[in-house]
């Protein structure tokens, strides 16, 4: 199915597919705004604010990003199972640092995490961790299908 290519090459694919559509869903459709406005009005109705306010939405952000990966994960899985995560950390690591490229090249990195804390720290990590999350979601759920 997949010999048309070599294997680095379609992992590189699937990543920026895969970053494509989450930027495309989550940052061009409403569909976070949506989600996010109910949160907040979930967490406002509650009094909940401060720091679970925050674990709250980054939660919601990393779980968001996980369930539109799963599909990417599972082509991820297929290409070779045995070398899978290497594949994924293929498509995960360049395309996550060069959307924070303009922070590294332009030396603004101390300032971009500095004036920015937490929010920026978890983009960053969020973007590392919703491929390899949906990875091991989908290596469970095939372990427990066979």
């Amino acid at each position: 199915m997949f010999s048309a290519l070599k294997p680095w090459c379609l992992a590189l694919i699937i990543g920026v597919v895969s970053h494509f559509v989450t930027f495309m869903i989550l940052g061009v459709t409403p569909l976070e705004l949506w989600t996010l406005g109910w949160l907040f009005e979930l967490l406002g109705e509650k009094n909940i604010n401060g720091g679970l306010f925050h674990i709250a939405i980054y939660s919601h952000g990393i779980l968001l990003k996980t369930l539109l990966a799963i599909p990417f994960a599972y082509l991820l899985s297929r290409i070779k199972p045995d070398r899978k995560w290497w594949y994924v950390s293929l498509a995960v690591i360049p395309l996550s640092l060069s959307a924070y490229s303009n922070v590294f090249l332009n030396g603004d990195v101390i300032d971009f995490f500095f004036f920015r804390g937490p929010s920026a720290i978890f983009g960053l990590l969020s973007r590392l961790s919703s491929l390899p999350l949906a990875l091991y979601v989908v290596t469970v759920f095939q372990k427990r299908c066979i």
